[in-house]
């Protein structure tokens, strides 16, 4: 995880500590459940199944702050971490939370809710019950499995890039191959491109073009043919 430093200038002369820093710097690794070059999310309030979601790039304007590429990216982070949590902690919903008052570097909480939460619980108030509901240890656990499952996504949508692109890229290359070698107008391509090269010939290359072993012509070698 890249280090970040606690305090974050905000002016000339002018420092201000920012909480989102300090945990971007100190996050133990076993808390962390996921982390790229824009964003970090570790364990929230040690809340089984809570993540702390934060941005990498420290900026005081909050979520309308975001850089293209970081708002190209939050929407699918936000998914895949929510559903991980839910699977994971065995909650019936996933609760989306932040303000940005205290910190404005882009930060937000996404809160587990079990489908036993007592109804005056549920909602905002969640958020106050955090200390009745800390369990460390288990806090942990879900999020090393939440860890694994996130990973395991990652290597499957890899793979399912790879076994659709090689293919196409096989099949494209066998077309555009075909096309040079069985069409017709290739000595055509040949003398455009003794033309083009205004040297009277074209490097060798119907020596080494496919259409060669059709033992096609070029319109100058025809004429010279004709003369001869």
């Amino acid at each position: 995880m890249t280090t970040r430093t606690p305090a974050c200038e905000e002016g000339p002369g002018e420092v201000s500590h920012c909480q989102v820093c300090d945990v971007l710097a100190t996050a133990p690794s076993g808390s962390i459940v996921y982390v790229s070059d824009l964003w970090t999310a570790t364990l929230g309030y040690d809340v089984p199944g809570w993540i702390l979601v934060m941005a990498n790039r420290h900026s005081d304007d909050c979520m309308w702050g975001l850089t293209d590429h970081e708002a190209s990216t939050l929407g699918s982070l936000m998914q895949r971490l929510s559903a991980a949590a839910k699977a994971e902690a065995g909650a019936e919903c996933v609760y989306i939370m932040g303000f940005g008052e205290q910190n404005r570097h882009f930060h937000f909480m996404l809160l587990t809710r079990s489908a036993s939460m007592a109804a005056d619980l549920r909602g905002a108030g969640l958020l106050e019950n955090a200390p009745r509901l800390a369990n460390r240890n288990q806090a942990l656990r879900v999020g090393s499995r939440i860890r694994d499952r996130l990973a395991a996504l990652s290597i499957t949508v890899a793979g399912f890039r790879w076994v659709i692109a090689l293919p196409l890229s096989v099949v494209c290359c066998a077309l555009v191959y075909g096309y040079i070698a069985l069409s017709p107008s290739w000595p055509c391509l040949v003398s455009r491109c003794r033309l083009w090269r205004g040297a009277g010939r074209c490097g060798g290359a119907i020596g080494r073009w496919p259409g060669g072993a059709f033992g096609g012509r070029t319109s100058a070698g025809r004429r010279r043919a004709g003369r001869g």
